[in-house]
């Protein structure tokens, strides 16, 4: 599917056409510009039996989760590299569930997963739409999670971070 035909990415570039102040607009577009359509596909396509068996012994996802679900996979993952060899990234972006909502998955080599749907939810991640917006390694993605002191809007404070440092520095003061 390309961007013309993912309705996450068509509603994005809508919320650009409403009338919002400079800076949100700014960062409406740029959501825009960094968001790319991605697939998901079953655990069990993506990973062997003994990463799957491994996974299931020491990790449990949760329903309204999504973002400590993917964090915790991927540090999870990490911490077994012997075991978990390809590279590992945490995804925030969207995925579509009548419209657009914000969303965390994860990352293994080149192919996408999603613990939260497929595995508290018990959906088939393969007939849903997916968006990413940003892909943290593991050492990027702790140091953000102690600097903002809790999971989520991880692109949010990315964007600060490079577009507006007073804000970014706000929220790790309030963290301290």
């Amino acid at each position: 599917m390309n961007e013309q035909e993912n309705p996450i990415i068509e509603q994005l570039k809508g919320m650009t056409q409403l009338k919002w102040g400079r800076e949100q607009q700014s960062y409406f577009e740029q959501i825009v510009k960094d968001c790319r359509p991605v697939q998901c596909e079953r655990m069990r396509d993506v990973l062997t039996a003994k990463q799957l068996e491994f996974i299931k012994g020491f990790y449990h996802a949760q329903q309204k989760q999504c973002y400590r679900n993917a964090a915790e996979l991927v540090f999870l993952m990490e911490r077994a590299d012997w075991l978990f060899p390809e590279s590992v990234r945490y995804i925030e972006g969207y995925a579509y569930c009548m419209f657009p909502i914000e969303h965390a998955f994860v990352k293994y080599g080149d192919r996408y997963i999603d613990p939260t749907f497929e595995r508290a939810c018990h959906l088939d991640v393969r007939k849903e739409l997916y968006a990413s917006l940003i892909e943290l390694e593991p050492d990027t993605l702790r140091r953000y999670l102690l600097e903002t002191g809790h999971y989520g809007n991880l692109y949010q404070y990315d964007y600060w971070l490079k577009h507006d440092s007073i804000r970014a520095a706000a929220i790790r003061q309030m963290n301290e």
